[in-house]
């Protein structure tokens, strides 16, 4: 086994809920880039964390008895699931205080509500060990730089990926 990766709820979505018919056409290239990255990451031996927050926002537009039919089926899942523990709330308010005392993102006007949850997800997969965390969402570039945990966008190979690309027998 490879390393372990993280996908934000965007990626997730796109990957365990929504039908490529379904995503708007704005998205479908990322859909597929989403698709794509999964099956080739999966072919090289990583495993896939998805903190049990990213599975609510997934499932929160089913029915009721849809919903319990995505937790039965992804529980099914070849997954880890990570909690958010008194660890992850050490983490997050690592990640929360640097948020606030950083002026030039604070004057990026992101709504605050979004990047706390946002950043929830953030600390879970840092704290259950994943070596990247996949987002297509730029709020995220400040943590780039805090050696916590690498963000890496669709088009990127995991930080512990040996040689080569994800890419090469891409169609």
């Amino acid at each position: 086994m490879r390393g372990l990766v993280c996908l934000d709820a965007n990626i997730s979505s796109w990957v365990f809920r929504d039908a490529r018919h379904e995503v708007e056409e704005n998205h479908k290239h990322k859909f597929d880039q989403a698709n794509l990255l999964m099956q080739k990451l999966e072919q090289a031996g990583y495993k896939l964390i998805i903190p049990q927050i990213v599975l609510s926002e997934i499932a929160c537009v089913y029915t009721e008895s849809r919903q319990k039919a995505f937790f039965k089926h992804i529980q099914d899942s070849n997954l880890l699931y990570c909690d958010f523990t008194g660890s992850t709330a050490r983490i997050l308010s690592r990640l929360l205080q640097y948020q606030y005392a950083n002026k030039e993102y604070s004057k990026a006007e992101i709504a605050k509500k979004k990047m706390k949850y946002d950043i929830q997800i953030l600390a879970c997969a840092i704290d259950a060990g994943a070596s990247c965390f996949y987002t297509e969402d730029s709020d995220f570039d400040v943590y780039k730089t805090k050696g916590l945990i690498n963000i890496c966008s669709l088009d990127d190979l995991p930080p512990d990926y040996e040689s080569g690309t994800l890419w090469a027998q891409a169609q």
